[in-house]
């Protein structure tokens, strides 16, 4: 249902084809190609961290049962394996069909050390980091949590890095503080789904949503949600307008 709304109406469309077991990532990605979506998302199977052998190996496998469907690889910050810039360089060398990557990101060095392998990948920064990616660094664009928060003032911020940058890092800034703020509390005890479901019942965007997540991971309570609202609110107007 959701690959035929997008398609009639010219909407590029990921999968998330991501599974511990490599072997059911490589079934799901043979079970939805016929799809044809822009992409496949995935992730590194991790039951043990993957030595640079397998890591290819995987990829290998998983790029050619995807073909000529393109992949996206995230590298989430609590995997086993934080791939380093030169490393993402000799994998985007060696795999055309990678044509993205999901990262968290970095300062001004890491950036600079990515612009080799972001000649041939777009990279995906997270969403607090985005102006400072866009402006000074080799970000594309960012799978955004900020976006979770506010769809629509996530997308007005993203034109601001280009129209009035300046403006743009002041409130990249503000958004990092404010976000620490009010979700340091959490981070200890929550998982990022957790979070990022709090942060968009926060947001007040869509009618219906909770703070309900997949078991076996616990939410954040519902009682929570109306002082997070106020907070992000209170310090981040911008983002509501």
């Amino acid at each position: 249902m959701v690959a035929n709304f997008c398609h009639n109406r010219n909407m590029p469309f990921q999968i998330g084809a991501t599974n511990p077991q490599a072997i059911d990532t490589l079934k799901r990605i043979k079970e939805s190609r016929h799809l044809s979506p822009g992409a496949f998302q995935i992730i590194l199977p991790e039951w043990t961290p993957l030595n640079w052998e397998e890591l290819n190996r995987f990829l290998e496998r998983v790029i050619a049962a995807a073909h000529p469907i393109p992949i996206v690889l995230y590298n989430p910050p609590y995997a086993q394996k934080i791939l380093k810039p030169e490393e993402w360089s000799e994998i985007s060398a060696r795999f055309p069909a990678l044509i993205g990557i999901k990262v968290a990101g970095g300062d001004a060095t890491w950036h600079e050390e990515m612009r080799p392998a972001s000649n041939s990948l777009s990279v995906f920064v997270a969403g607090t980091q985005l102006a400072s990616g866009l402006v000074h660094g080799c970000a594309s664009g960012s799978y955004s949590n900020v976006a979770c928060l506010s769809p629509k003032g996530a997308c007005e911020w993203e034109q601001r890095m280009r129209s009035d940058p300046e403006i743009a890092l002041q409130q990249e800034a503000q958004i990092q503080n404010v976000f620490a703020d009010a979700l340091s509390p959490f981070r200890q005890r929550y998982s990022n789904t957790a979070l990022d479901k709090a942060l968009a019942t926060s947001g007040g965007w869509a009618e219906g949503l909770t703070t309900n997540v997949r078991w076996p991971l616990s939410k954040i309570p519902t009682d929570e949600i109306e002082s997070l609202a106020t907070q992000f609110r209170a310090g981040l107007p911008f983002l509501f307008e």
